[in-house]
């Protein structure tokens, strides 16, 4: 089965979707995994805690979507093509890295802060069409171009390793 129109939203289960490629996978709470996640954009959503165990099986993602209001726990390194926050009220990330090899759009209104790193390896644009912003450490090191259109950072570590770097009214 490959679902190319809806989103999956899962709340605290465990997950056994073997077989299956979604085009929107969202998790909220305490998921446990028996096979394999396989989506096109894989996020979170919601107002609890959300924790993975993995048993041995992979979450597989091209697009990352963060929207939890609680904290999130990162199983492992996450890397994806084009990140969005989307997330309505605060949010904590904690743990391992997220490598962003896209574009970066702030669309949700509230703050995301926390442990894990965040870094910039692609050619892509940081729009903000929101308020919110990200208070993690960020590092930009690229062989690309990362254009600045309408970007919120707040806190944390910024740091510029390599690349090219285009800025229009961020702040």
């Amino acid at each position: 089965i490959i679902d190319t129109t809806g989103t999956v939203a899962i709340n605290t289960s465990t997950v056994n979707i073997s077989g299956f490629t979604f085009r929107k996978v969202l998790v909220n709470g305490n998921i446990t995994l028996t096979s394999n996640i396989n989506a096109t954009t894989f996020g979170t959503w919601g107002t609890s805690s959300i924790s993975f165990v993995l048993g041995g099986n992979t979450l597989n993602f091209t697009h990352l979507e963060l929207g939890n209001s609680a904290t999130t726990t990162l199983p492992f390194a996450w890397v994806c093509q084009n990140i969005e926050f989307v997330n309505t009220s605060s949010g904590v990330l904690t743990g391992n890295s997220i490598t962003i090899n896209g574009n970066i759009l702030q669309s949700g209104g509230s703050t995301y802060s926390g442990t894990t790193t965040f870094t910039y390896a692609g050619t892509g644009t940081w729009n903000s069409t929101s308020t919110g912003y990200f208070s993690n450490s960020f590092t930009i090191n690229t062989a690309g171009t990362l254009t600045f259109i309408s970007a919120n950072i707040g806190g944390g570590i910024f740091t510029y390793t390599a690349g090219t770097v285009i800025t229009t009214g961020s702040t």
